[in-house]
């Protein structure tokens, strides 16, 4: 129980730096990439709130139903923010193709 509470607060305290400098980064970057950058934020917030729920079923659910109903929901959240990553990843290379790269 005590390594799940201190997995949950170190991957609390990264998100937070992680999400952080996403967001100085989406406020610094070209009108271009803006709505890339904007989505990547988003993903990024959606990948550590499914990480922090899926071991918040570690801490609390000690082998009942409630471990593997908060690391499921924990894998759905992971799961549509790489969703919204792929798919604004491939909206950027379409861009990239306008410049003429790809």
């Amino acid at each position: 129980m005590e390594t799940s509470l201190l997995y949950l607060l170190e991957l609390g305290v990264l998100g937070i730096i992680y999400c952080t400098i996403s967001f100085l980064e989406y406020r610094l970057v070209y009108k271009d990439v803006k709505a890339f950058s904007k989505y990547k934020l988003i993903s990024l917030i959606l990948f550590v709130v499914g990480i922090l729920v899926h071991t918040l079923g570690d801490f609390l659910g000690e082998g009942r139903p409630l471990e593997m109903q908060l690391e499921t929901l924990g894998h759905v959240i992971i799961m549509v923010g790489a969703i919204v990553l792929i798919k604004q990843a491939l909206s950027l290379s379409a861009l990239a193709e306008e410049y003429g790269y790809g």
